[in-house]
């Protein structure tokens, strides 16, 4: 069984190749727990949250991964998209 930090060590550079490959200014910052943090210019919310979930999506076969994402200038003011 994968645990949340094994599935994130796959993640992360599936996103970090496809920001780069699309030329986005956005960039992975940290894990906390089992949630990463990326830090992005307003106008590429959606295609950041676009390349996370395709990050996530089929990682594990037949075990939908569901994908919650907010944004906020800091932790205190996070608000879900």
């Amino acid at each position: 069984q994968m645990t949340a930090a094994d599935i994130l060590k796959i993640a992360m550079p599936k996103i970090d190749r496809q920001l780069v490959d699309q030329g986005l200014e956005g960039r992975l910052v940290s894990t906390v727990h089992d949630e990463v943090v990326l830090e992005m210019p307003p106008s590429e919310v959606t295609a950041v949250k676009r390349i996370v979930e395709q990050a996530f999506n089929g990682l594990l076969e037949g075990l939908p991964l569901i994908v919650e994402a907010k944004v906020g200038a800091d932790w205190g003011r996070m608000e879900g998209i």
